[in-house]
């Protein structure tokens, strides 16, 4: 079993008799959370900024931003953002917090898009390449 403690927004997972399930959670999460960071950087051609991403969240939400550096944190899956957060979060990408959270569904249309320029299943043996 896992617990959770939510501390400023953040979620960090607490390791019990069952402290697997809270990595994987975790793992998972990031990896989730790295795709739609990827896929929204191909399509504006540049690195996602921390500091956009905190501001959109407290607009979303009504409070004050979290510290960019927080977000990079996330990002890197060194902390979770509390679980009110997760769907602003996953707004910003477009996504919905549903996939971000457990990956239910797809991530967007346009996520999707871009994750298929990568051509992860190499079935064309090359990769796509987009306008420059």
């Amino acid at each position: 079993m896992r617990s959770t403690h939510e501390r400023k927004g953040v979620v960090r997972m607490t390791q019990s008799s069952d402290g697997a399930a809270g990595a994987d959670y975790k793992e998972a999460f990031r990896g989730r959370l790295f795709d739609l960071v990827s896929a929204w950087e191909r399509r504006h051609h540049k690195r996602v900024p921390h500091a956009e991403i905190a501001a959109f969240i407290a607009e979303h939400l009504g409070e004050e931003a979290v510290p960019p550096t927080q977000v990079g944190r996330w990002i890197k899956g060194e902390t979770l953002p509390g679980r009110y957060r997760v769907p602003a979060l996953a707004g910003y990408f477009g996504s919905t917090g549903g996939f971000l959270s457990h990956g239910d569904g797809l991530p967007t249309p346009a996520a999707c898009a871009a994750l298929d320029d990568l051509d992860v299943g190499g079935a064309s043996g090359e990769k796509k390449r987009g306008r420059g």
